[in-house]
């Protein structure tokens, strides 16, 4: 199904775009719902804020079937941010004169701005956390992004309406829901052993509203390890009156699936030295430094710096590997994106490897990107493979940006948007249009891959919203429903033919294009929330940019 065409933009028409529009493969539960209420109000010294055309109001179906309230506004007021007016006073007094859509009672009170930041196109882009006093709403967010003369164009709001509603008085303590988060885990795997988890985040009290569920005053328990043999970032939302877990997910963020290389390649990267010893740290590209570490084959995170007695002689082919790959993902996102590093900052970008023994993954656990070994049969190093270091990294920058939630539609895009810029980044670093778009050729054995983007089915995934995979395995399938927009990214960037829906797209906009796009997509225009409906409209605003 594809969005019907909706007059705006100053009355303009919108053509159907069938390249981008593949995103709405997704997405067929949305539709277009002109705003009848015309925008005139005053806004804090800017005078009225009048529309040069319709708005249009984007709504999800009963398909989305969530407690979120998702609303996107496109069209042109006009000019907003003038005088005094700050973009935090002028997006609330717009949300504030569009209460029908966004569904708050008191936008002010509701609203906490998390950060505003100007672009290289001169827009400006605020996002809000949706609060209830002090209480964060888990996932919930609004973003407002205004066009360089300080037009608002663009509104994308997951929100929760009830949520004001909630008694904020918690019953249990955040040692209690410790306690029920913890025997949760022991009770799924009998392995789970107290004294092994490392320290992790504090506890936090957020509204907590579930798939269909009621807003739910809640601990948010994340732990980290635990479970000997897999290592486990659970996040666990205990109900702040009663103790009942209210919902729960693994953040751990996973690809299933000058020195030699484990496929005997050699090759160029910085390291530091102290005296008559190397050590696999690059400070020249960022003052925090590129880090490989080694795990010795145990499960010590974040392990211990590999070190050497020569600059040329490093008998780790794992650290090798993950060290030079970093540095190569890091050179992709500043020269190609203008960001430094995954915190955007120059912040420390810190690998572990021999992860485990003969342990089949590699994981983003929220600090750094470990990797294991492989069994030697199925895999071999997993930091082998560039694009699954290209993979782990950007969960990194998408938990600094976007911070899409690791479970159902947002943890599918959340592992597409990861597998689709290690595709970026192979094509950067060393194009072979033969692999670029096989999810870890570099690191399989016996087989071609993990994951094909662009035939799905090749590695039993589904290509199209038909093919959809309902399941409460895999946190909800986010490493299976990751092949829709996966193969409409192959799509937009190649052209083809989806599998599924025989849709075909004439020609691809091309890698340089398709980067940039997906990049903004994500850390401009994606939430926390963001299912499969509001990434193709926030592709389809990344590229109106």
């Amino acid at each position: 199904m594809s969005p019907r065409t909706t007059r705006i933009f100053g009355g303009a028409h919108v053509k159907k775009i069938s390249l981008l529009g593949l995103v709405a493969l997704a997405a067929c539960s949305s539709h277009f719902v002109p705003d009848g209420s015309q925008s005139k109000s005053s806004a804090p010294g800017a005078g009225t804020i009048e529309d040069d055309g319709p708005l249009a109001v984007v709504t999800d179906g009963p398909v989305a079937a969530s407690a979120f309230s998702a609303s996107h506004v496109e069209g042109r007021t006009r000019p907003l941010l003038v005088g005094d007016v700050t973009a935090t006073d002028a997006t609330l007094s717009f949300v504030a004169l569009k209460r029908d859509v966004f569904r708050l009672n008191d936008a002010a009170r509701e609203l906490k701005v998390k950060r505003i930041e100007r672009d290289d196109l001169q827009m400006t882009h605020v996002r809000m956390q949706q609060v209830v006093g002090d209480v964060p709403v888990f996932g919930a967010e609004l973003t407002a992004h205004y066009a360089k003369d300080g037009a608002l164009v663009t509104v994308d709001a997951a929100l929760v309406p009830d949520a004001a509603k909630v008694d904020l008085v918690a019953k249990k303590t955040s040692l209690e829901a410790i306690t029920v988060a913890h025997d949760d885990i022991r009770a799924t795997d009998a392995r789970f052993d107290v004294a092994r988890v490392a320290e992790g985040p504090s506890p936090e009290l957020v509204i907590c509203a579930t798939d269909g569920g009621v807003p739910t005053l809640a601990w948010r328990i994340e732990t980290r390890g635990g479970i000997d043999g897999a290592p486990t970032r659970m996040v666990t939302f205990v109900d702040a009156k009663t103790g009942a877990i209210v919902d729960k997910f693994d953040n751990i963020q996973t690809v299933a699936g000058s020195g030699a290389g484990v496929r005997g390649e050699t090759k160029p990267f910085e390291v530091s030295q102290t005296g008559g010893n190397y050590s696999m740290l690059d400070t020249v590209r960022t003052p925090g430094g590129i880090r490989t570490n080694t795990a010795n084959n145990t499960q010590n995170i974040p392990g211990t710096l590999v070190t050497s007695t020569s600059a040329t002689t490093w008998t780790n082919a794992a650290a090798v590997d993950a060290h030079a790959h970093a540095t190569r993902v890091y050179d992709f996102y500043k020269t190609i994106l203008g960001r430094q590093g995954i915190d955007g900052a120059n912040g420390a970008m810190i690998s572990n490897v021999n992860f485990g023994a003969a342990y089949n993954n590699a994981f983003w656990d929220g600090q750094q990107m470990t990797y294991g070994d492989g069994d030697g049969r199925t895999f071999r190093a997993f930091s082998a493979g560039l694009d699954v270091v290209a993979h782990e990294l950007t969960h990194g920058v998408t938990e600094r940006t976007s911070g899409l939630i690791y479970q159902n539609q947002s943890g599918a895009m959340n592992e597409s948007v990861s597998d689709i810029f290690g595709t970026f980044v192979d094509n950067f670093v060393k194009p072979n249009p033969a692999t670029e778009w096989i999810m870890g050729e570099d690191i399989a054995l016996g087989q071609s891959g993990k994951r094909d983007m662009k035939s799905p089915r090749n590695g039993q995934q589904p290509a199209n919203m038909s093919q959809f995979v309902r399941t409460t395995q895999d946190n909800g399938g986010v490493h299976i429903n990751s092949g829709i927009p996966n193969n409409a990214a192959y799509l937009m960037t190649m052209g083809g033919t989806n599998d599924a829906s025989a849709l075909r797209v004439a020609a691809g906009i091309g890698f340089a294009k398709s980067a940039k796009l997906w990049y903004r997509a994500n850390t401009t225009y994606f939430q926390a929330s963001t299912d499969f409906a509001a990434a193709a409209r926030g592709t389809l605003s990344a590229a109106r940019d």
